[in-house]
């Protein structure tokens, strides 16, 4: 009883008119989403398999706390669980926080490229910032013997860039650093051989952005 009593607190202040659209969904008066996964399916569209704790914030600015969420990278929705019913919440949502498989938090923000809003996680600050995207693609495939149909469902992650308010995709790779980096070309030369830095790595990417913002006097 307690609990249904947070959720109704929940949905009327949600329902206020400024803090999510009108089709948000939150709380046991919400439409249940049906079960996505399906038995020839191979793979997960989330970015956690099981349900965490979790804060969101409401485009209004307010701040509620969900006991378990999960975040689907092939709609980009996220969702909650209560009473053994998932739930989605839809639109206007800043910010939410998830856990990952290995227990590591990561802070997913909107952004908007291309007048297109895009959930982030910052990965550096500063001058030039780095952000990471998490998605999803499905494939179809047949087998030629049984004609049996079966769906993959694969992970994938996208870099992007800011410099002002200019978003842009980016591709780490040397040469694509030291093209971003040009002003600074010698030093960030030098920083990538000294530290062979691994355009694969998140912390090593941080490391990297880091010290050209500090360069440019805004670490």
């Amino acid at each position: 009883m307690k609990r249904f009593f947070q959720f109704s607190i929940l949905l009327v202040l949600l329902s206020s008119g400024h803090a999510f659209s009108q089709n948000l969904t939150v709380g046991a008066s919400g439409t249940p989403l049906r079960e996505l996964k399906r038995r020839d399916e191979l793979g997960s569209a989330y970015f956690n398999t099981q349900f965490l704790a979790s804060d969101v914030v409401s485009a209004g600015g307010k701040r509620f706390s969900l006991a378990a969420l999960r975040y689907n990278l092939l709609n980009q929705q996220v969702e909650y669980l209560d009473d053994d019913v998932v739930y989605q919440v839809q639109d206007s949502l800043l910010s939410f926080r998830v856990i990952d498989n290995l227990g590591k938090s990561h802070l997913m923000e909107k952004k908007v490229m291309d007048n297109k809003p895009l959930f982030l996680e910052t990965i550096a600050k500063g001058k030039v910032a780095l952000f990471k995207r998490y998605t999803a693609k499905s494939t179809n495939t047949e087998d030629w013997y049984t004609k049996k149909k079966v769906t993959t469902i694969v992970p994938e992650v996208a870099y992007y860039v800011s410099n002002g308010d200019n978003l842009e995709r980016f591709s780490a790779n040397r040469k694509n650093v030291l093209t971003l980096f040009s002003d600074k070309g010698e030093q960030i030369k030098t920083f990538l051989n000294k530290n062979g830095t691994d355009f694969k790595n998140d912390d090593s990417l941080k490391d990297l952005f880091s010290y050209y913002n500090s360069l440019s006097g805004n670490p």
